[in-house]
């Protein structure tokens, strides 16, 4: 009987252990690719108004057309201002994007106001017919 705990635990700890090193793998060999930071009055009319809909909830959404991939990330609302997000991995493998962001609250010596706000953040690449993953 002790045995055989002993065996599904060796089995479990070792599709762990690969599935990590597959992961791994993934990721070294992405390749960085060029991106541009978009503001709202450059965005396209239909996807700003996507955008705005979808604000208040957790948004990974994505808009193609002459000028490339426009990618929008969102957090939702948040309870103050102040919050912004930054982008860490904009990537490339095997024809699929990556975009790897996170949230960052307001600095601790930052004036930030009660209003809620909605954080998001807009890409545009100029690859097209490509897939996107947010990470």
């Amino acid at each position: 009987m002790k045995q055989t705990g002993f065996v599904l635990a060796a089995v479990i700890l070792a599709v762990l252990l690969s599935g990590c090193s597959v992961q791994k793998k993934q990721k070294e060999g992405r390749k960085p690719i060029e991106y541009t930071i978009i503001e709202d009055d450059e965005v396209p009319e239909g996807f700003q108004n996507m955008i705005e809909e979808e604000s208040h909830t957790l948004m990974c959404l994505t808009w193609e057309d002459e000028d490339g991939i426009y990618i929008a990330r969102g957090y939702g609302e948040q309870e103050t201002s102040g919050y912004s997000i930054e982008v860490k991995e904009c990537s490339m493998q095997e024809g699929i994007i990556y975009i790897h962001t996170s949230l960052i609250g307001p600095a601790k010596d930052e004036k930030i106001s009660d209003t809620p706000t909605c954080p998001y953040i807009v890409l545009r690449v100029q690859e097209k017919e490509k897939d996107v993953v947010f990470e």
